[in-house]
């Protein structure tokens, strides 16, 4: 038994901004040993550019792919992680991604705040001014000035 996240864009999303992905790849760098693009192929690289960001965990602590912005054409996607080692990876990045685009994307998920309780705590070294929280199963952000 697992838990997923969901995110829905609001606009479409043609480019990541630079500043999101460069928190993206410094999250990917720390974690880079458990991931990979698709988790039958563990040797894949994980894949994130200003263009789209894939990845999973490896062999079995993967589930499901993590895929940003949503296929061509979707407004939303979702990743059951199953709570595998790379849970915290998906959830640092959505984390990111609600801090730079706000209300453009929402994100929710059937985990519990003791389940993103590491993600809530290691976040901060990538994005020390902004708190989260979760009510209601969604993800909200609180900045600090």
């Amino acid at each position: 038994m697992g838990y997923s996240h969901y995110w829905e864009i609001k606009d479409s999303i043609e480019n990541i901004d630079k500043e999101a992905m460069m928190k993206v790849v410094k999250i990917m760098e720390e974690h880079y040993d458990i991931l990979c693009a698709i988790k039958e192929f563990p040797d894949s690289q994980p894949r994130f550019s200003t263009l789209e960001i894939i990845f999973n965990g490896k062999a079995n602590n993967g589930s499901e792919t993590f895929i940003f912005p949503p296929l061509k054409g979707e407004k939303f996607w979702s990743c059951k992680t199953n709570q595998k080692e790379y849970d915290i990876v998906v959830c640092e990045v959505l984390m990111v991604l609600k801090y730079y685009y706000k209300n453009l994307i929402r994100i929710a998920t059937t985990g519990s705040s003791l389940d993103w309780h590491n993600a809530f705590n290691e976040i901060t070294k990538f994005l020390p001014n902004a708190n989260f929280f979760l009510y209601k199963g969604t993800l909200h952000l609180f900045e600090l000035k």
